[in-house]
């Protein structure tokens, strides 16, 4: 590299050293932040840019990147410095001076997020079913460090029992998030968790569902992460959670070109198909308690439109699959009844009949073909 090149790149060299080998600072802060030495930036440029760099002049440009850090905000970058004072010689010395030593630098890296946002993200990731535990800590950690704040992390340590979760989880998130934006196929096992809460190739009859699909989207629904995907032959999207997933592989094969340019909107589907369930979207009238309001935005969103409001309740109108229905109006059924349409009504009737019986008789007088 040329004399003008050095003079005039070192202090971009300088950011890369103390953002790239932060971690190896010799230098520890009462926080536990780490800095790096003069001596180590100077190393450091030397292997990682084979630029030769002497010890006055990093102090100077270190303390000038710091100055415009302060100055100028919108440069994105700010450095922080651990000090000491050192007993002067010389003409100081004869002035009782002492002289402020710079003894580490680190980059304080802004991470763009607010201490809030960083718990609301750290809360989501403790409270998922699906993430493996050593990979929790894990991420836990990381996304702390980008808050700006310190954040009390709460303790959620499972107890007496190993989790039910695929240690393929993350890998397979990369893998069919690469494989949307490449519109590439997938393969992979739909595996099965057993009753010794290991995650089975096969299924409890002890089949083995292989699947080549064509990927649309990942999305998260309840708790849980979905594959969307589709083939050739099957307009609707079929949907697998990913963490029953095994052996996901992109294969060299590209979609065709009516099924990569689909725009699924996630937020929609989402809230059509609460349970992740597959069925004909339709309109669909409930009558709500007013005072349960908020388990309808919770299910459906805010898309939903009422109409015919009483005293005590208001009717109101959506777009539905069945069973996202169906499951919801049981589960509040002291608190919403569905007007239409009269088909779902007559499905939930059986189901009213079916539960009436099984618990009306002695347990297990009901067998599992009766309830279907």
């Amino acid at each position: 590299m040329t004399a003008a090149l050095t003079k005039n790149f070192l202090p971009l060299c300088i950011l890369s050293v103390l953002h790239v080998h932060a971690h190896e600072g010799a230098e520890v802060d009462k926080e536990g932040n780490r800095y790096l030495t003069q001596t180590q930036i100077c190393e450091y440029v030397a292997t990682d840019f084979d630029m030769e760099a002497v010890g006055r002049t990093v102090a100077r440009n270190l303390q000038n990147l710091q100055s415009a850090g302060e100055a100028h905000p919108d440069l994105g970058f700010q450095l922080d410095y651990l000090s000491t004072d050192r007993r002067a010689t010389g003409k100081a010395a004869a002035q009782q001076k002492d002289l402020l030593v710079h003894t580490g630098w680190r980059l304080v890296e802004d991470s763009g997020f607010e201490t809030s946002e960083i718990r609301m993200l750290i809360d989501a990731a403790l409270g998922s079913p699906m993430i493996p535990p050593n990979q929790i800590d894990q991420l836990v950690r990381r996304l702390a460090e980008l808050a700006p704040d310190p954040i009390a992390i709460p303790n959620v340590m499972r107890e007496g029992h190993l989790p039910v979760v695929n240690s393929q989880f993350f890998l397979n998130i990369e893998l069919l998030n690469e494989a949307i934006q490449q519109h590439r196929y997938v393969t992979f096992i739909l595996g099965a968790f057993d009753k010794n809460r290991k995650l089975s190739r096969t299924q409890p009859d002890g089949s083995t569902r292989e699947y080549r699909m064509a990927p649309l989207q990942l999305l998260v629904s309840k708790g849980r992460c979905y594959f969307m995907a589709q083939t050739e032959h099957r307009e609707e999207p079929i949907k697998f959670r990913v963490e029953l997933m095994l052996d996901v592989q992109i294969t060299e094969d590209a979609v065709p070109s009516e099924i990569s340019a689909k725009d699924i909107n996630v937020a929609k589907f989402r809230e059509q198909h609460a349970y992740m369930m597959s069925g004909e979207v339709r309109p669909v009238k409930l009558r709500v308690s007013r005072d349960h309001l908020h388990a309808v935005y919770d299910q459906f969103g805010p898309n939903v439109h009422f109409f015919n409001e009483q005293e005590e309740t208001i009717d109101v109108s959506l777009e539905s699959a069945m069973y996202s229905v169906l499951f919801w109006a049981l589960q509040y059924y002291r608190f919403v009844e569905v007007l239409e349409p009269v088909e779902w009504r007559k499905e939930l009737e059986r189901a009213g009949c079916s539960i009436t019986q099984m618990y009306a008789n002695a347990p297990g007088s009901v067998s599992l073909a009766e309830r279907q």
